[in-house]
Order: structure tokens, then sequence, then C-alpha cells
């Protein structure tokens, strides 16, 4: 059969016993997962599982291995045979997260980084995520890399071959961190920058210095660039708590126009795309921190509202959220 039968959305099947072997097609896989895993590719290996199946009862009863069994056996605990296994977890957890997703537009407020476009994953990032993912031990960064085959199903063209390089070095600190650090990203793209006397939210958050710079070196996030974020001039601005699930709007009393500044270190382009997959476990205190800083960057006079989004990537005009003040039962006007 070829690599890419039809349109690449079958599984193959091999069941074995003393009578033969019985070949099935059956459930359906993504496109993109079906490329990953091809009928050849998906063939092979099930073969190779038999053998190993039937030589393990040999094993098990004690009867000897004729030279054929004894290089399988070999071969079977090879580095190859081990790339293989844990190429399937992720590929059955990628498969999980795809199944159970709720496809939903970018958020219409506070998002700037861009969108996914159409396209078509390259084969050129298929075979690099089979070697890099099949590498993987640790139950965590397994996790991101099924994530990553996931979205990278729904949004083709979503994560860059520069990203799966990122992704390749980075351990489980790195990763423990970078989930952490969601607690403080805004928009998805860029995280607090501390300046003196302005308050400390990494630190609140239990991030130091050490631990940004840990991240900058794995190259997730520009941690020795200061950066500047400035809205365009309005009666308002919005900033998406990422890690949060919440939009905040900040507004000056009187409701005239201001232009909001806010000083940061930005995510590189792979800490972007895995920032928008990572999730954070809910921390109010890490959100009130973050609330704070932002009111030390925007001035302490200014009035800020937060509204719970019904999904990370909500679409939808910010009116129709459930906004409510901080330490204020007020929201802000409708017509702004």
């Amino acid at each position: 059969m070829a690599d890419r039968e039809g349109s690449g959305e079958n599984l193959i099947r091999v069941k074995a016993d003393p009578t033969g072997v019985d070949v099935t097609v059956g459930r359906h896989l993504p496109d993109l997962l079906a490329r990953m895993f091809t009928t050849r590719f998906r063939f092979r290996r099930s073969v190779d599982e038999l053998i190993a199946s039937a030589i393990l009862e040999k094993v098990r009863s004690g009867s000897p291995l004729d030279e054929a069994e004894q290089a399988f056996a070999e071969s079977a605990v090879s580095d190859q045979a081990k790339k293989y296994l844990r190429l399937r977890r992720v590929e059955q957890r990628a498969h999980t997260l795809f199944e159970e997703a709720q496809p939903v537009h970018p958020i219409e407020a506070g998002a700037t980084s861009d969108s996914p476009t159409a396209a078509e994953t390259s084969d050129d990032w298929i075979n690099k995520f089979r070697e890099d993912a099949s590498l993987v031990d640790d139950d965590l960064v397994r996790e991101i890399y099924a994530r990553v085959l996931s979205e990278e199903a729904k949004y083709p063209a979503a994560f860059s071959l520069r990203t799966l390089g990122v992704l390749r070095y980075l351990d489980r600190e790195a990763a423990t961190a970078f989930g952490t650090l969601q607690k403080v990203v805004i928009d998805d793209r860029c995280i607090p920058r501390q300046v003196p006397d302005e308050g400390n939210v990494l630190t609140a958050v239990g991030l130091d210095h050490t631990t940004i710079l840990m991240l900058g070196d794995a190259g997730l996030v520009n941690a020795g660039t200061a950066s500047d974020i400035t809205r365009a001039k309005a009666t308002h601005a919005t900033f998406h708590c990422s890690g949060h699930g919440r939009l905040l709007l900040v507004q000056r009393p009187d409701k005239k126009e201001f232009r909001a500044t806010i000083k940061v270190h930005l995510l590189t382009p792979a800490g972007e795309q895995l920032a928008r997959i990572a999730e954070a476990q809910p921390d109010e205190d890490a959100f009130i921190a973050l609330t704070d800083w932002f009111l030390s960057q925007l001035g302490k006079d200014k009035e800020i509202y937060v509204a719970e989004l019904p999904a990370r990537n909500w679409s939808g005009p910010i009116a129709d959220l459930a906004w409510r003040r901080l330490n204020s039962t007020d929201g802000p006007r409708s017509d702004e």
C-alpha cells in the first residue's frame, strides 16, 4: 500500500492467531495523524509487535528461541523499537485531545499575535516531529508534544520547525517553569518586566530571576531584552490574561481617551506558539498580583474591569461578556 493511501485516514489493525493473520481497516483519523502514522508505517510496526508478543510467550514458557527469533528479540529492545512506543503514546494522547477540542476562532479584543493561516503541514515538519517525539520519556514533555500535534492537526502550520527545534531540548524543569509562567502571560505574547519600586509580580507567582534566565536560555522568553507595548489611544485598553482565561479592561474614571503602555519581556516566536497550548492551574492570588501590576503600569487612578472568557480563544464582541469592576459593583459602559 502507498504511504498516503486515498485521504490517508485509515488505521490498520493486525490480528494474529494460530490460524493466520487478519488485517482490518478501521477508525477514522485526522489527516495529519494519518500522515504521521502512514499505512505502511503502522503495518510494519504492528507486525513487529505481533512477533514480539509471540517471542515473549516463548520466553515466559522457557521455550528456546531460534536464530531469527533471537535476532528479532535483540532488535525489539533496540532504540528504534523504544522510539516507536514513545511516539505511539504521543499519538494516542493527541488523538484524544483532538476529539475533545471545541473549535473556536481567535479572540476579538486583546490578542495581537498572528493567527495560523490556512496551510498544509510539511513533510519535513512531520519527519522532525516523529523523530523528536520518539525520544521523549518525560510525561510532562510528552503531554506538550501531544498538544502540539493535536493543535497542528486542527490548524496546519501553527507550529514552525524552529519551534520544534526549541521543544526538542525542553526538559522537565523548563517545561514546569513555562507552565508557571502562564499565570503572568499577557495576550499570549509577553510577560511583565520588573521595574524597581513597581512590585515584583514574577516573584509573587514563584518565578525568580534565575528561572526567567533559564527560560531565556531555553528559547522561550526574550529575558535579556526590555520592550514596551503601547495600545493605540482610546477610551479603554483590553488585555488578555491568557493563563487565567480572563479579559481585563482598563479605562479612566472620566472615560476620556488615553494611551496605555506596559513594560514587558516578549516571548520568543516559539514561546508564543507554545503559550497557545499551555495551561495554568487556577491561582487567584497570582491574578490579583497581575492586576496590581497593571495598575502600577497604567496608573492607580484607572478603573479596571474583568470578564471571564467562555473559551480560551473566544470570539465575539466584548460587550457580550459579563463584566465586573475589581473592588466595585460597577461595570464598563456597554457603548465603549
